[in-house]
């Protein structure tokens, strides 16, 4: 009988002892899924308002930049109308006259002339133009 006592004896306990790790270990496996999903829902919603936010900041970027962009376009019509009571001869063309497709892919307008509004400056100050600037014009070398 004490042959049969000592495995029981023996045994029983350490059967006992893996019995309650195995136990405890998948309780806590369980416990760490819990924490992970509840660490997942806080980012996925963390991430939502962020990414709420960022709409928000954008659509709102966007709305003032439409704002702001009427703002330029009424100045330009507004300088556009004055220099034409400048320089009617100017050939400028009027703004609303112009095609809004006229832009280069560096945003600048083809139809743009710098040099008739430049005249047109010259010519509202009184200023002349220095015609000897042009190659061409002026006194002639001797050497060539």
């Amino acid at each position: 009988m004490m042959d049969v006592l000592i495995p029981i004896v023996v045994l029983g306990p350490m059967l006992a002892a893996l019995g309650g790790f195995a136990v405890g270990w998948w309780m806590r496996g369980r416990q760490i899924a819990g924490r992970e999903l509840t660490l997942k829902r806080r980012f996925d919603n963390r991430l939502s308002t962020i990414e709420q936010d960022a709409r928000q900041v954008l659509e709102r970027a966007r709305f003032e930049s439409e704002v702001a962009r009427r703002k330029v376009e009424a100045e330009r019509d507004r300088l556009y109308a004055r220099l034409s009571k400048l320089d009617p001869q100017s050939g400028m063309a009027e703004p609303s006259r112009r095609s809004r497709r006229s832009r280069t892919s560096k945003g600048r307008r083809r139809n743009a002339r710098p040099a008739a509004a430049e005249g047109a400056r010259a010519l509202a100050s009184g200023e002349s133009d220095d015609l000897t600037r042009i190659k061409g014009i002026g006194p002639r070398s001797r050497h060539g």
